[in-house]
């Protein structure tokens, strides 16, 4: 550096020199990876580690959501996928790739890597103490302290015995006996509570009596293990044995006052804050709730435990009343479980390498350590559950889930291995033994304890004593029950209009004078027997009760597992089952039992089909609102999305759903699964009722075109009408013709023509004595015709379509010809105002549309539900002029979510065709049990 002496000659004239350091040119780092002098990003640079520390994080998660994708089919739980993440990242695979360790994962970024995952420790054990219910175990002392203590004793005791001859192959002298010999022995007694829960939920088996065991086991299980690793790492950690009751002391100390001094003062600021109120907590308890576990860590760290350990009792003290442990869970967990956990798992598989299982002797121990540790839990917790009276499937689905390590265990281990108690080649042994058991726990369970073996429990249901649908004295053949139980879906809150309209359907209206006995249709019987033409009087003792089915999705939220344990409490608070409740019982409908599945959305349909099989309801019942879209922006409006068109998501024609062909496919799998009738609801949402329309008075609309499931909508209509007196109806008998009619030959046979007013001479027999065909009259006779059922081309053999037994047209035609003799005589005898109307066209579908909105225009005061079936067997096919009505709407942009081939086939051709061209507010599309099938994905 060059410098330049100024003199200067001060006041008393001494001499002083300054000296001025010239700037050098210096060339600044370049900030751009475009800059060609940009440094390497994979370049760990201390004091900019975020640029690194990016790229790990997106390797780690994308490698683990990847394996995801496959394991989850075989129904494995996220942690696996997670573990075999960091295997991959670690020397074992990855690690062999020449330069990977060095660019992505240096050994000078690794601090920065252990900081995150510690963190991310003590904010899982925090969340994992908040899961702990003590209640759980006090409900099933006797047999969860049974199969906990034997689940911890034998594992403990056997690997104490393994340990000693891993001590002398691996370790030698470089730790004491004593301290390996915890670790291995609480390494294979602990059993992994969060996953365990996790699994329970998937496999639907909460609320099961091997559940609620295994769950309760698993509380003392996790509890003790976590006592027994605080015990070893003071051990480890302590000089002398004074040290360690020092801290064992300090440590239960410590431990009274966060139950008996920091809970209560945070019980106080949590009431005074109105957390408890059904909102969640507020950001002001949640940071309280955090400093507590950040100060217990810190605590237990400074005391010798492990910092983990804090948090863990931080989480214990957390209350669990009002819901809170679940909205406080639900603001912590996300970041927890997608971020800081895959981290911890991929800096554990950084320290494991498979490559050191390199010979026999190795591999021997291996075996070893995997098979002591999964025969002493499965044996030792199956006896004791077959002990206290479990069956033998029971007693080894109860051995099968104790056995799971999963998280916790690598949780210990890497304890160990951080503390010199272990070294690699162990713990590698033990991570792969901690793989093996938890993949194997759900596959293990499912073939000891599958779903169709399993015991009815009704542990969630809330008053269920009256769930079991109503039978006529003396009558106990399934044909002779009673449409008196209906079993109602509620899974969505924008659904719930739709589900009060038909509410409103079913109720009684009480401004209305009182009508005689009601007189109940029978079911269709399920061998097709002809049925009495005498129709039967219901008795007083037979109401009209309501079966609450409330549908959560189990996501990979702890806080939807922890729903799941608490359903009581759950489906008490839960706003959705409460407003249907209160709505319900406003308009006289009686709930009968109510119940809270938290479940996965693929096993809706088999859950709500066996719910409704154990209270032997009657029909199923489905709602499905469709709302008006207001738009997507500017943006969307100018910028089509082109993925719409090529996933068949996209809806248009003013109408919008969240996600109609996953709802449709789940409606559709109900159609399956159900051995009832079902029906789905849908509220169109397009067309409000008139201004005219007084509250309380409904007109029913049913195309009648023959087959099962026009017969069932013909019973449901009936008993509607015979329950409600504020309800009309109209039943239009459509016979196809060979040729068109002269009144078809009139209209040009176009979907633009045949969209127009239907002509009421079209109607050639309409009830005698009905001034105007638009209106129903009170108590008219009902005019019976002779007609002819062409049972059409069922179309057969698509992939996805469903498939279902055939029947005969001979059947269905005198099926027919029976279920509207029974109408005749139910209406003569009660003078109901239901009006029948036959039309003999070579168009059925576009002349039912067309007298559908004559009679709209006849019946404004009114609103308007039109009732049709399915339609897949016994009835004529509409499919050429349901596709011409389709390409009409679709030229006109008005197609709406009839554009998804998944709606189309769950709706059936007369409900889409409704749907897209019809009139009225709401359809009720109805399959009957007799049309029961199979999905048939072989194209």
């Amino acid at each position: 550096m060059s410098t330049t002496i100024f003199t200067a000659t001060a006041t008393e004239g001494r001499e002083w020199s300054t000296f001025l350091a010239v700037p050098t040119a210096t060339k600044a780092a370049a900030q751009s990876i475009l800059d060609p002098s940009h440094p390497d990003p994979t370049k760990y640079n201390s004091a900019d580690p975020i640029v690194l520390f990016i790229i790990q994080l997106a390797v780690i998660l994308g490698i683990s959501r990847f394996l995801h994708i496959f394991l989850q089919r075989i129904r494995q739980p996220r942690v696996i996928s997670e573990i075999l993440g960091g295997i991959l990242l670690g020397p074992t695979a990855f690690g062999r790739i020449p330069g990977f360790t060095q660019h992505i994962f240096p050994t000078s970024s690794l601090p920065c890597l252990n900081l995150v995952a510690n963190l991310g420790l003590v904010l899982f054990l925090f969340l994992v103490g908040m899961e702990v219910d003590f209640s759980l175990f006090r409900k099933n002392l006797r047999v969860s302290a049974s199969v906990a203590i034997v689940g911890l004793a034998i594992p403990f005791g056997l690997g104490c015995a393994v340990s000693k001859g891993l001590y002398h192959q691996f370790i030698q002298n470089s730790t004491t006996f004593p301290h390996f010999m915890l670790f291995i022995g609480t390494s294979m007694s602990i059993t992994a509570f969060p996953v365990l829960a996790r699994i329970l939920s998937e496999l639907n088996l909460m609320n099961d009596q091997v559940g609620v065991v295994v769950l309760s086991a698993g509380v003392a299980n996790d509890v003790v293990g976590w006592i027994l690793l605080a015990l070893t790492v003071s051990l480890v950690n302590a000089s002398s044995g004074l040290v360690v009751l020092y801290i064992l002391l300090t440590t239960i100390g410590w431990t009274l006052a966060l139950f008996f001094i920091v809970r209560p003062l945070f019980l106080f600021a949590v009431r005074k804050s109105g957390s408890f109120d059904g909102r969640g907590p507020t950001q002001t308890i949640i940071c309280a709730a955090l400093m507590i576990m950040l100060a217990s860590a810190w605590v237990t760290d400074q005391i010798g435990v492990n910092a983990i350990f804090g948090g863990f009792l931080a989480g214990l003290i957390m209350p669990r009343s009002h819901g809170f442990g679940s909205h406080l869970t639900e603001k912590v967990e996300d970041l927890v479980t997608v971020l800081f956990i895959p981290i911890f798992f991929a800096e554990s598989g950084l320290k494991t390498n498979l490559g050191l299982l390199k010979n026999g002797i190795i591999w021997g121990w291996t075996f070893c350590v995997i098979f002591t540790a999964f025969f002493a839990k499965f044996f030792g917790c199956s006896i004791m559950a077959k002990a206290c009276g479990y069956t033998l499937r029971e007693s080894a689905a109860v051995g099968s889930l104790m056995s799971c390590k999963g998280l916790i265990e690598l949780i210990v281990l890497s304890i160990g291995l951080n503390s010199g108690v272990i070294n690699q080649t162990v713990f590698s042994i033990f991570v792969l033994e901690a793989l093996l058991l938890t993949f194997t726990s759900t596959p293990l369970t499912l073939f000891f304890y599958p779903l169709h073996l399993r015991t009815p429990s009704k542990a969630n249901f809330l008053d269920s004593k009256n769930a079991s649908a109503t039978r006529l004295p003396g009558e106990d053949g399934p044909g002779r029950r009673l449409r008196t139980q209906i079993t109602v879906v509620l899974e969505r809150l924008e659904n719930l209009g739709a589900i009060m309209v038909f509410t409103k359907l079913i109720a009684s209206p009480p401004n209305l004078t009182r009508p005689p006995p009601p007189v109940l249709l029978e079911a269709t019987p399920a061998d097709d027997t002809p049925i009495s033409a005498t129709p039967i009087l219901a008795s007083e003792k037979t109401p009209l009760k309501v079966d609450v089915v409330r549908l959560v999705e189990l996501t990979d939220r702890t806080s939807a597992v922890m729903q799941a344990s608490e359903h009581e409490e759950s489906l008490r608070s839960d706003p959705l089952n409460s407003l249907y409740s209160t709505f319900a019982s406003i308009n006289g409908v009686p709930i009968s039992s109510n119940s809270l599945e938290v479940i996965s959305q693929a096993s809706y349909p088999e859950n709500v089909a066996r719910r409704a099989r154990d209270c032997e309801s009657d029909l199923i019942v489905v709602p499905w609102t469709l709302a008006k879209s207001e738009g997507d922006g500017v943006v969307a409006s100018f910028v089509p999305n082109p993925f719409e068109n090529l996933f068949d998501r996209a809806i248009g024609g003013g109408l919008k759903d969240s996600n109609p062909p996953s709802y449709a496919a789940f409606v559709r799998d109900l159609f399956i699964e159900a051995k009832t009738d079902v029906g789905v609801f849908v509220d169109r949402g397009t067309t409000a009722p008139a201004p005219t329309s007084l509250p309380g008075l409904h007109h029913l609309f049913l195309p009648f075109f023959g087959g099962a499931d026009d017969r069932v909508a013909l019973e449901i209509l009936t008993q509607l009408v015979q329950r409600n007196l504020g309800i009309t109806a109209t039943v239009l008998r459509v016979t196809k013709t060979p040729e068109p009619t002269a009144e078809d030959l009139e209209r040009k046979p176009t979907s633009e023509s045949m969209g127009s007013a239907f002509k009421s001479s079209s109607s050639k027999d309409v009830s005698e004595g009905s001034p105007n065909p638009n209106v129903a009259g009170p108590a008219q006779p009902l005019t019976t015709h002779k007609s002819t059922i062409h049972s059409g081309n069922t179309v057969k053999g698509h992939a996805g379509d469903t498939m279902y037994p055939g029947e005969n047209a001979l059947q269905s035609e005198s099926a027919d010809d029976v279920a509207f003799e029974l109408l005749r005589a139910v209406v003569s005898e009660e003078r109901l105002p239901i009006e029948t109307l036959q039309s003999e066209t070579a168009y059925p579908l576009k002349a039912s549309l067309a007298r559908l909105r004559a009679v709209g225009r006849g019946t404004v005061e009114r609103r308007l539900t039109v009732i049709c079936g399915r339609g897949r067997v016994g009835a004529m096919s509409h499919r050429v002029e349901l596709k011409e009505l389709l390409d009409g709407a679709t030229a006109a942009g008005k197609v709406g979510v009839a554009r998804s081939t998944e709606v189309r086939k769950c709706l059936g051709e007369v409900g889409t065709g409704v749907l897209v061209k019809g009139a009225g507010s709401n359809i009720l599309v109805v399959q009957s049990r007799m049309t029961v099938g199979t999905r048939n994905t072989n194209a």
